[in-house]
């Protein structure tokens, strides 16, 4: 709920896009989703929102930070489970194992046998495809399956033009930085933008600083 709450404002301002729908679609029928993006391409943000979605707003939430914390878990009510960035950062080889086997355990023993849960995941892609080479996971079933990939629903330029709007909107609240209109110059720049980083962060940062 605190966790939730941090986001609130921002998430009243999120813009909703084809990976969004597309996200919330597939965890509904399958229960359990992976959003795979490079930094800024909107996965937390996505994740946040799907939690906060009529869908969801009667059931339990838990965000999770440990394989331990898994296991524990008790699932009386309808659960919603949240694991942001997904084996982020040095990861023990040990550790590694540790995590796959819990989320094998849970997938086979807990997951498959009920129908109130959901498992939402979200992974930078160097970092799962690591994760996956190194436990030998089938890469090619789960693109098939769970997998959702921000770079498989490339923005629109009317989606990116919402964002950007949003973001000028959330500065202001946020920061009592001035609104500004954006004029065609900007739109004709949105056409072509391209930056290491993911749009969405791009935008933010573009209008906050």
């Amino acid at each position: 709920s605190k966790y939730l709450e941090v986001y609130k404002r921002v998430n009243n301002h999120f813009v909703e896009t084809s990976f969004t729908k597309k996200c919330a679609s597939k965890l509904s029928r399958l229960g359990m989703i992976v959003l795979i993006g490079e930094q800024g391409s909107g996965k937390t943000s996505t994740a946040v929102h799907i939690m906060n979605s009529s869908s969801y707003l009667k059931w339990s939430k838990h965000k999770i930070t440990s394989f331990s914390e898994l296991l524990v878990l008790e699932f009386k009510d309808k659960t919603l489970i949240y694991m942001d960035n997904a084996f982020d950062g040095f990861m023990y080889h040990q550790e590694l194992y540790k995590w796959w086997q819990s989320l094998c355990y849970f997938y086979f023993q807990i997951f498959t046998q009920r129908n109130n849960i959901r498992l939402l995941i979200t992974a930078k892609p160097n970092q799962i495809e690591k994760a996956c080479s190194f436990v030998k996971a089938d890469v090619r079933f789960m693109s098939e399956t769970c997998f959702v990939r921000v770079d498989s629903f490339p923005l629109s330029e009317k989606e990116k033009l919402n964002i950007l709007e949003s973001q000028i909107k959330l500065a202001s609240e946020l920061k009592n930085i001035e609104t500004f209109i954006v004029t065609e110059k900007m739109k004709d720049k949105i056409k072509g933008k391209t930056c290491s980083i993911g749009f969405p962060l791009c935008a933010h940062l573009s209008v906050s600083y």
